[in-house]
């Protein structure tokens, strides 16, 4: 309880107006930062919806609501919602959750009134995807992150960030903007940086981001129909193709991955992205959960990956165990009525957050599965959290709490 306590009293250190920095985008209602003290101070785009989580099981509803608020302002504003509300994120967006958002806000309180403020937006959000972020493959429309800048410059500086933070060897020979756009392009996939896409993103059709979108276009229609409002693309077509071509191309031994269309091939890297279809109703298998499950759990947690070659310090990568992943693996076993698992994972995570909480009385972005502490593989510095470690914590933890109150009637 006394994490719950902590989560408790630091949601109001975490609302801010404006970040310190000064190069923020000003948004109408107060916003919650991923932290309450530390590195983050805007609002970001995908911690966001974790964050939200937590806020609803504390039944804060008036700031769950601001956030969302805030994020379809955004999209109303730019057509996108960027990377975070600060003016050097214009060129990227994250996950686009937040339709994810309205809908979790819309089934705790039944309040249609969110949808009718929030359905402009979530079309065009659609259609920023639709229209930017897809590729045809196939005769179907597949998602890819990229990013919004043709500035060549842009690309070829960032190749610099990317050996800094990964100590990941380029060659010398390789072309710096080709390096650059995939890397950027990595970054609006939330996992900056990994091994999944062999630093080609560009050439993969990620599987965590099109199972997302699958959802969005199936409940922005659903939504529609709500309010008889007339979007411009058929989202149920465009889904019914992508799930067709994700289990011809993405599954492989009933496990779904990110799939190499130039090569066609998945990618070598299992990682958790794999659970975003039990989450986004694509799969229902309790086997073949249990099996990915299987091969990335440790001792205090599951790894962002399997264990990968040595001398690559990617922080979206073995050892870390980052909360936003362990949130959406939890929903996947809920999802398929896994329930086993769903404790498993409950039990472990809690365990973990409260052992590390025991010594730095702090919640941390991230953790490692081997030692069960804060994460000492980062690609910058330990960065205390509040955001997805707490909305995660307040899901978990209120389950075990609901099946041990179950067993105890």
């Amino acid at each position: 309880m006394e994490v719950r306590n902590y989560i408790r009293n630091n949601w109001k250190k975490s609302i801010r107006t404006h970040n310190k920095l000064g190069n923020s985008i000003d948004v109408p209602y107060p916003y919650n930062s991923p932290c309450s003290e530390g590195l983050f101070d805007e609002l970001y785009y995908w911690d966001t919806y974790f964050l939200n989580r937590g806020l609803l099981q504390d039944n804060l509803l008036e700031q769950a609501k601001n956030n969302i608020l805030d994020i379809s302002y955004l999209i109303s504003k730019f057509g996108f919602m960027p990377n975070a509300a600060r003016l050097d994120m214009l060129t990227r967006s994250q996950p686009p959750y937040f339709v994810s958002m309205v809908n979790d806000y819309y089934v705790k309180t039944n309040d249609k009134n969110i949808i009718e403020l929030t359905i402009d937006s979530m079309n065009k959000e659609m259609e920023f995807w639709i229209n930017n972020r897809t590729k045809e493959v196939e005769n179907t429309l597949v998602f890819q992150y990229k990013s919004n800048s043709d500035d060549k410059d842009l690309y070829i500086n960032f190749v610099n960030e990317y050996k800094a933070r990964c100590k990941k060897l380029i060659n010398e020979f390789e072309d710096k903007e080709i390096i650059g756009r995939n890397a950027l392009a990595e970054c609006e996939s939330g996992w900056d940086f990994s091994s999944r896409f062999n630093q080609r993103e560009l050439n993969y059709v990620p599987i965590d981001l099109n199972s997302l979108m699958y959802f969005n276009l199936l409940k922005v229609d659903e939504f529609n129909a709500l309010f008889n409002y007339k979007s411009k693309y058929n989202y149920k077509k465009i889904a019914r193709k992508l799930a067709s071509f994700l289990k011809n191309h993405n599954k492989v031994d009933g496990i779904y991955y990110d799939y190499d269309f130039v090569n066609n091939k998945v990618s070598s890297t299992l990682s958790m992205a794999s659970f975003y279809p039990f989450k986004f109703n694509l799969f229902n298998c309790r086997r073949n959960y249990n099996k990915l499950f299987k091969r990335l759990v440790h001792e205090y947690g599951l790894a962002s990956t399997e264990k990968e070659e040595e001398g690559c310090n990617y922080q979206w990568g073995y050892p870390n165990m980052w909360p936003s992943l362990i949130l959406i693996a939890f929903d996947g076993a809920i999802n398929i009525n896994n329930e086993k698992k769903a404790t498993e994972l409950a039990l472990i995570y809690t365990k973990t957050v409260e052992k590390e909480f025991a010594k730095t009385n702090k919640l941390w972005e991230k953790y490692d599965v081997n030692i069960g502490s804060r994460s000492i593989l980062n690609e910058y510095s330990e960065t205390e959290m509040l955001g997805w470690t707490a909305g995660c914590y307040n899901v978990l933890y209120d389950y075990l709490k609901e099946k041990n109150n179950e067993k105890d009637n």
